[in-house]
């Protein structure tokens, strides 16, 4: 902060001074449409999961994730099968 009494400026030396109206902040030139707006937004919705019936067991899981009722994946045994 800078005090100026008369002659004399406390704070910062007064060849360090700058003009500041070039550091200004970044402001939209045109206002943003309630389309752009909902466009931009469409992204941040949560999804649903998506689950594909197995062709072995007939369960339901996770594609590309190992049934973990057979222990099959992409038609070989990759784990043990649950009980």
């Amino acid at each position: 902060m800078i005090f100026d009494t008369g002659s004399v400026i406390f704070g910062i030396a007064s060849s360090f001074l700058v003009d500041l109206e070039c550091f200004s902040m970044a402001v939209p030139k045109r206002k943003t449409s309630p389309s752009k707006r909902g466009m931009r937004r469409s992204a941040d919705a949560l999804k649903a999961p998506t689950y594909i019936e197995d062709k072995n067991s007939g369960e339901l899981r996770r594609p590309h994730h190992i049934d973990l009722k057979t222990g099959m994946y992409r038609g070989r045994c990759v784990l043990v099968p649950k009980d």
